[in-house]
Parts: structure tokens; sequence; C-alpha cells
């Protein structure tokens, strides 16, 4: 069995989308095998089943090669009404019995190894295997885990400062999520974050960091210290609930904080995703007075002038141009460019991933606004940040 899905444009129309849709069926339906059942799932997802007596052996390298060529097959663009659409697609393949006994099983681990095969970059496929089981089965304890992680108070927050690079002082925090579990001990945010949104407990923890930063933001301006910024991170699950701009605004005041306090980190493949239903709530968002920052830049596909549309406040570059910036002069010609087109449209700019004083020297120069890194601080309990504002 071969499960594909094939990404297309959301912005490009629905009917536009279904065309695409049609034209890639047909395109499968001339390279599977015959005697081969070819079906639509539902949205832009399709499986092919191919029986053993259809296939030369051995059955797993035939079905290899299959894969090839339907990834080769559904890659190619898509012309409709003159315009070209490029097309990605993701496969995942499953063999009966070995990867299970029935059609449930076997449904759910073709589409582990679909979604893996996506995750670890587009046009390809992956077979299932006791690797990607193993890996299943930890995430499945993982998962079980999280329900209860808040009950034993697990979860906590990190605040990672962000410096003003012409006064080295404190322009704010960057709030983030960690979990110091009692069973695995410290399980990295990439590891438990995807599985936070796979399984829809990031709009519960969403909810709880964002108040939890909230608070911080009180305490901080009933200190007197009324000029921090903090920025919170916010997911493409959290952005979709209807309810996600009015919660925002209840939370704030509740706690009776200025909202431009508050800054909402999204990333660049939340722009990609439905951009007149994200853009609509960026803008409640900011009518209501919160900052909407860009995290990431440059690790996708966005380009500044696409960014235009978007009611953003802060454009973060992505850590790996910090990286590059000391490789050469077109390297720092780069992430100049950037800076000065960023602030063009009004954009302020963080550099993210700061090393060492080199990096720091050179972003300085391209007029970078400010620095977040280890160079500066790594994150830090909230009473350390606190001793850190008030100089202790």
């Amino acid at each position: 069995m071969i499960s594909i899905i094939s990404k297309k444009n959301d912005s490009i129309g629905h009917f536009a989308g279904d065309q695409v849709l049609v034209d890639i069926a047909k395109r499968l339906e001339k390279v599977k095998p015959q005697g081969a059942v070819l079906a639509r799932l539902g949205g832009d997802e399709f499986v092919m089943l191919v029986e053993e007596a259809v296939i030369e052996q051995p059955l797993s390298e035939n079905i290899k090669e299959l894969a090839d060529l339907v990834v080769d097959t559904v890659k190619n663009p898509v012309v409709f009404s003159d315009v070209s659409y490029f097309i990605s697609a993701s496969a995942g393949i499953v063999l009966y019995p070995d990867h299970g006994a029935t059609y449930e099983e076997l449904m759910k681990n073709v589409d582990t190894a679909m979604y893996r095969s996506k995750n670890d970059g587009k046009n390809q496929w992956l077979m299932f295997n006791d690797q990607i089981k193993d890996e299943m089965n930890r995430l499945v304890l993982i998962e079980s885990h999280l329900r209860h992680a808040f009950d034993y108070e697990e979860i906590h927050i990190n605040f990672q400062p962000l410096m003003n690079s012409q006064s080295n002082q404190i322009r704010g925090f960057e709030t983030l999520m960690r979990w110091q579990s009692h069973k695995f001990g410290a399980v990295p945010p990439d590891v438990f974050i995807p599985v936070l949104e796979q399984t829809g407990m990031i709009v519960e923890y969403g909810e709880w960091i964002l108040r939890k930063t909230v608070q911080s933001i009180k305490q901080w301006e009933n200190d007197g210290d009324n000029s921090l910024i903090i920025s919170v991170n916010i997911s493409l699950i959290q952005l979709k609930q209807e309810s996600f701009p009015e919660q925002v605004k209840a939370i704030i005041q509740e706690a009776d904080i200025e909202p431009a306090s508050l800054e909402l980190e999204i990333t660049e493949s939340v722009l990609a995703d439905d951009v007149e239903k994200i853009t609509n709530v960026l803008h409640t968002l900011r009518l209501n007075g919160v900052r909407i920052a860009l995290d990431d830049f440059g690790a996708g596909y966005s380009s500044l002038s696409y960014l235009r549309q978007f009611p953003l406040d802060t454009l973060k570059i992505d850590k790996t141009f910090s990286e590059d910036i000391e490789s050469g002069i077109e390297s720092a010609q780069m992430i100049g460019s950037i800076i000065d087109m960023a602030h063009n449209i009004g954009l302020e700019v963080v550099a993210e991933g700061i090393e060492n004083s080199d990096q720091v020297s050179i972003l300085k120069s391209c007029g970078c606004d400010y620095f977040q890194g280890f160079y500066f601080y790594k994150p830090m309990s909230k009473e350390s940040a606190e001793r850190l504002v008030r100089g202790w």
C-alpha cells in the first residue's frame, strides 16, 4: 500500500485547487500497475493498493520503484489557465502483513511513514520500519505523560533576554516552555512541542504559557519596569481557533497590562497556511494593541516583499544567518540587505543565535536592532530574569 500527500497552495482558490487534484489523480491513474486500486482519501491525500500478484518479485524492490515513479510524476508542475503550479509530494509505504494485520493498523502506519517522509523533506517516500514503530511508541508514551505534566507541575517557563544592540540594555524577554519530566528528565522542546500540536494539546498549553507571560508582564509593570516587551510563541493551531483574538484580549484585560508589552511570535509556515484567515486574525490582534513578531525568518521560503501584506512589528532573523555571517563579505552584505529592507517596511530586527563578539560587531555594523543568543544570556528562570532586570 502506498499513501501519497500532495501539497497545493491554499491561496490559489478552491476551483483551481480542485483542478490540480484532478490532474494529479489522472497522473497517478496512468502510473499505477494494472489491477492496482487508486483512491482519494480526502483533501490532497491518495492511496494506492497494490496486490502482490500484480507486481513481479521481489515485492519490496518493485514497490520502491513504483514509489519513485509516483513521486516523480506528482512533482511535475500543473498548468492551469496559463499558470504553472508547482506541487510537492510525500509518500509512505506499508507491506501486508509485515506492517499491520488490519486496515486500521495499516492506515495508521502508512500515514505515519508518509508524514515522516514529509518532515524529512519533500518529494520523497519512506517505507514503514521498526525504527519508525519504536519512535511511534515513544511518542505515544510521551503523549500520555504530557497529559499529566500539569498535575505533576513538570511544565515551567524560561526567559531569554533580548538585548538592545546600541545601549546593550535589555529590551525584553522571550518566554520558552520547558518540560522537566519525572520519567524522561529534561525533554527538548523539538520533541514535545510537535506532540502537543499533533494531539491538539497545544491549545491548552498555549493558553497556559500566554497567561503566565502576561502575569509576568503585570508583575514587572507593578515594579516599575514598564518598558519591557515579553514575547511568547503562538502555533498555527492556536491562530486557527476562532476565539483566539478574544482570548488574548480577555487575558490582557484581566491582568490590566499595556497590550503593547506583549508580543506574539509566529513562524513563516503560519503565514503560508491560509493567507486570508491568518492575516485577518493578525490584524485583529494588532487592533487590540498586541505586537506581532515573525520568528525564524530565512528558515523557510518567505521574502520581505511577500511580508508587506502582513501586520508585523518585528522580524527575527534565523540563527543560521548569524552562523554564516562570519564566512565572508557576501554573507554580511546579504544580511545587511535584509535588515535595510525590513527597516524600510517599518520592522524592527532581532538577530537570533548570537554566540560570539565577531557576530555582534558585524550585525551591529549592519544596523541590527536587537540581539538574542547564548553570547549574552541563556534561557533562565523567572527569578534569574527578575534579578537581571533589577541589576542584582
